[in-house]
């Protein structure tokens, strides 16, 4: 497959970036200019009740519960190229990969299946399948966020479907923590979990989510050390400890987030093999967003945007810009962890970084960050909506339908893992709800959030045309 080079030109985002001169890339080169390589521009977009493509329920919703996975699905790519049909256009191919909540094994045995096809090939239109059940956890946990900012009720039924068919897996000991194999997919499973009780207000998963973070906690020391797991993993236990906070108030999770991010905060100069910071858009990937929410919590803690911003600084200046490469259909993606090439699949993971970090930046007033992380997210996203699978990019696959919404892993390879469109579909997500250009009616009430301290800063809601306001109040927990 050859690289994408072609930008359409429809109706939410003008994407005019067009093939540019000197297509080989070389050192030598003119910087692009905008009349050659245009910005995108974002203008107000309405993703109604009728968009496609959509599921197919039975009108009487009392039956919904009970549906066989996957969902039947009516529609196909309509063409809009808005952030919100992009991130909900990942939700709907990752409805097309679920799986039933049982398999037969080679023996014609039935035994709990993983929620998701693991990986598709639209060149010859197959599947393949590994255990991998962190990057299933992915799906499962992207799948709340696509109910969150639209609150189509397919989504919420195949979430908790994954989640549920995750469960089967899980393992309690004698003081009833509950363990999903290991600190990864123990947290990866609260995360989604807590916010998908949060946006529905089901409370049917409330023993394994106590038992989930009793486990959890359970392997933090005093000082904010992770007594088991990888780096990774210590990583994605911040996002966990936040939602565990959100959705049941124990203080003992938000004072279990402190100590392990304080923890990172003093050791964010181990850059080596398998340290903390080897790779710091991964903390930003998982930590960000907790640590925002952390910090409007407990505004006294200066050392938290501290650290948010010396990771988002340098995710951000690692990405194509008309300056830094002769490709525009490269333009806006983040650079691959060598620092040439393509951009690849964890442009999502860099995406979800830079945008979450912007939320701390418009907290604590940092208007050049503010003007700089936006920029970096908006062409970010610009560049997703490109990099996505769409259908008049895909003719010539076997497949070309089912692809669509999917992330490829690289620009010459278009194969899906199941992870990618999970981590680019919460990235868009964000970006829709965060920036609040375009609009998803339907999106569910949360619950009421904790609320916040009594020194906690108070923010004024961000617009289009006021992107860093001043102070007006704000819950805790949710957007700003």
């Amino acid at each position: 497959m050859e690289v994408k080079t072609s930008w359409a030109v429809l109706p939410a985002v003008v994407l005019l970036m067009a093939s540019c001169a000197n297509p080989s890339g070389t050192s030598k080169r003119a910087p692009l200019t905008e009349e050659a390589c245009p910005s995108p521009t974002f203008g107000p977009y309405t993703y109604g009740p009728d968009t496609l493509p959509r599921a197919v329920l039975p009108k009487d919703p009392s039956t919904w519960a009970s549906l066989p996975m996957p969902l039947p699905l009516e529609g196909g790519d309509n063409g809009d190229m808005s952030t919100a049909y992009s991130a909900l256009a990942m939700g709907y191919y990752t409805l097309r990969v679920q799986k039933p909540p049982t398999c037969m094994d080679e023996e014609r045995t039935s035994m709990p299946c993983y929620p998701f096809q693991y990986e598709y090939d639209p060149r010859t239109n197959t599947n393949g399948d590994t255990e991998m059940i962190h990057r299933q956890l992915v799906g499962a946990l992207s799948l709340t966020w696509m109910y969150r900012i639209s609150g189509r009720p397919e989504f919420k039924l195949a979430a908790t479907s994954a989640l549920n068919t995750i469960m089967l897996r899980a393992k309690v000991d004698r003081d009833g923590h509950v363990k999903i194999q290991d600190l990864g997919a123990s947290s990866l499973s609260a995360m989604a979990m807590s916010h998908l009780a949060v946006l529905t207000g089901d409370r049917s998963m409330d023993t394994q989510i106590r038992g989930l973070g009793e486990f959890l906690l359970s392997k933090i020391a005093d000082d904010g050390r992770v007594t088991m797991g990888s780096v990774l993993q210590w990583q994605q236990l911040h996002n966990a400890l936040w939602r565990l906070w959100e959705y049941t108030e124990d203080p003992r999770y938000i004072d279990a987030l402190k100590r392990v991010a304080r923890f990172a905060y003093e050791h964010r100069d181990e850059r080596g093999k398998k340290q903390y910071f080897q790779y710091p858009y991964l903390y930003g990937l998982w930590a960000h967003e907790p640590l925002t929410e952390l910090y409007r919590v407990m505004p006294e803690e200066k050392w938290i945007p501290e650290l948010v911003f010396e990771v988002a600084d340098e995710v951000a200046k690692k990405q194509y810009t008309r300056k830094n490469t002769s490709h525009c259909d490269w333009v806006g993606g983040y650079k691959p962890n060598n620092g040439r090439g393509h951009p690849n699949w964890n442009h999502t993971l860099k995406l979800e970084a830079t945008i979450d970090a912007w939320r701390m930046a418009v907290l604590v007033g940092d208007a050049e960050r503010v003007e700089r992380y936006r920029k970096s997210a908006e062409a970010g996203a610009a560049f997703m909506m490109h990099f996505q699978h769409r259908a008049a990019d895909n003719s010539g696959y076997a497949g070309a339908e089912r692809a669509f919404g999917g992330v490829p892993l690289f620009g010459d390879n278009p194969r899906v893992r199941i992870d990618i469109p999970g981590h680019g579909g919460v990235a868009m997500c964000k970006v829709v709800e965060y920036f609040g250009v375009e609009t998803v009616p339907g999106a569910p009430e949360p619950l009421p959030s904790p609320a916040p301290g009594p020194d906690a800063v108070e923010v004024e809601a961000p617009t289009p045309d006021n992107p860093t306001p001043d102070k007006a109040p704000a819950k805790v927990g949710l957007p700003i």
